[in-house]
């Protein structure tokens, strides 16, 4: 389901029981339905708003770094409006269970998400020959690390994600 189909999604005629969300945002949503009990398993709040060196290399001029900090406040207003429709709040992590507690005032339970380890396990296949390097190319998400890991042991790093900066430019900007 698209994020969008999150936000206009009605169910005519039908008076849900529970209404679980897998992003905080969306269960603002969830005051469409009084008395539906509303689990929220969260993977973060939305970092970028709540730090704002986080957002240090993203806008552009004093006009963006304007916008960019009034659509993070808005962000902060709706995650922390959504929280009293919340009856159980839960982390993927207890780091992310840390933030939540620090910038919603709430306490979450943690379940970890449901990995097949084994699928990650080595099976003795020769290993591939490079790095991949998925999601956004901004600092905070430490591809410098990814790197220097990828220096030494002699192989490329590939980005799965386009961006406006290269990796180049992301890990210059990440060992400042």
């Amino acid at each position: 389901m698209s994020k969008t189909a999150c936000w206009t999604l009605t169910l005519s005629g039908i008076e849900p029981e529970s209404l679980p969300s897998d992003h905080a945002m969306a269960v603002s949503a969830a005051r469409s339905w009084p008395g539906a009990a509303v689990v929220a398993y969260v993977h973060s709040p939305a970092r970028w708003a709540w730090m704002p060196e986080l957002r240090s290399g993203e806008a552009h001029g004093a006009a963006g770094r304007f916008a960019l900090a009034a659509l993070a406040a808005q962000t902060r207003a709706v995650e922390t409006d959504a929280v009293p429709h919340l009856d159980v709040v839960v982390a993927n992590s207890t780091a992310v269970a840390d933030r939540i507690r620090r910038w919603w005032g709430v306490p979450a339970q943690v379940v970890a998400p449901p990995v097949d380890v084994a699928r990650f396990t080595p099976d003795g296949a020769a290993p591939g020959g490079y790095f991949l390097v998925a999601g956004r190319l901004v600092p905070y998400r430490r591809v410098d690390l990814a790197i220097r890991a990828a220096q030494r042991a002699g192989v490329t790093v590939y980005s799965l994600q386009e961006s406006r900066r290269s990796l180049e430019e992301v890990f210059l900007e990440s060992t400042k």
